[in-house]
């Protein structure tokens, strides 16, 4: 009998399916919106459950992995739905696209997250914490492992690679668009 092990939520063995080792995150969120189907809620009570409750419990697992395509229009299939008030046997009608809804509120959205985009910046920020902080003990892991004689920047992906790293560095594909060196004192200058 297989048994799943978790470590802080997460699962702590990677099998070849992805979408089925992360699904936890959809049925929870499913579970929520089924206790919520019951009640009256108005456009702003639902904004309210979707920005401040439903939206940030799969943040941990977009800050560690990259989710699976699949997964993530599951999972915005599911906001969606709660947002129109659909109900199993009537579909609603969506008076706007769900990308145009998560644009900032200035531009005429109603700023919820894209989900895609969000797990890329957590990834990105992850691998701005391995390039700033090389001392720490999961920098150096992961320096030691994957990119021994080069910069994070320089890194490539090898066949053999964990899924953490190949979601880093597609994170890292994120900030390598905005990152700009800077001489400052320049002790880390080499001239020759």
């Amino acid at each position: 009998m297989y048994t799943r092990w978790t470590y802080l939520g997460l699962p702590a063995v990677v099998d070849r399916s992805k979408k089925d080792l992360l699904s936890f995150i959809k049925e929870r969120i499913l579970s929520k919106i089924k206790c919520w189907k019951g009640k009256f809620l108005s456009q702003a009570g639902k904004e309210i459950l979707l920005k401040s409750f439903l939206a940030p419990l799969p943040s941990y697992a977009l800050s560690c992995f990259q989710l699976p395509d699949g997964l993530c229009k599951e999972i915005t299939s599911l906001f969606v739905k709660f947002w129109w008030g659909h109900i199993e046997e009537k579909q609603k009608l969506h008076i706007e696209r769900w990308d145009k809804l998560c644009e900032p509120k200035f531009r005429g959205g109603l700023g919820f997250r894209d989900l895609k985009a969000f797990n890329m910046d957590l990834l990105a920020k992850l691998a701005w914490r391995i390039l700033i902080e090389p001392n720490l003990l999961a920098s150096q892991v992961l320096k030691s492992k994957y990119f021994p004689d080069k910069s994070l920047l320089q890194a490539q992906v090898s066949n053999f690679a964990s899924w953490i790293w190949k979601s880093i560095l597609w994170g890292r594909d994120l900030l390598c668009k905005g990152v700009r060196w800077c001489v400052s004192y320049g002790t880390d200058v080499n001239v020759w």
